[in-house]
């Protein structure tokens, strides 16, 4: 398969490339989804957020949740770089929302998401 033909499959199925192991749940959310909203944050940042609330939480479930803080760092970066890709096809449903901004500006940023589509629509 060369450069172009993947580059022209449908994002499901390329995204299901980047993220071998997790294609159930990413199917899973991809029917559920009508405007697709991805909170982009360099892997490093988002790994050290979670593992962050995962010692921080009191629920004995989600402290002892990390497989994927367990993953290597170059799958978290494929798998970014899988959803910027498709973000970048795809403005039309994909909106990329600085994860790192003040919370503030990042629910500014969705309800104007919301209103744009739903109420110009």
């Amino acid at each position: 398969m060369n450069k172009k033909t993947t580059h022209q499959q449908k994002p499901l199925i390329r995204l299901l490339k980047y993220a071998k192991g997790l294609r159930k749940n990413i199917i899973a959310a991809s029917i559920c989804s009508v405007i697709n909203k991805l909170f982009d944050i360099a892997p490093e940042i988002g790994l050290a957020r979670s593992l962050k609330h995962n010692t921080n939480t009191d629920n004995i479930k989600e402290k002892n949740e990390d497989r994927y803080e367990k993953l290597e760092l170059s799958f978290h970066k494929r798998l970014r770089e899988g959803f910027l890709t498709i973000a970048k096809e795809n403005p039309q449903r994909c909106f990329v929302i600085d994860a790192t901004d003040k919370i503030d500006n990042i629910t500014n940023k969705l309800i104007s998401i919301m209103k744009e589509k739903f109420l110009n629509a």
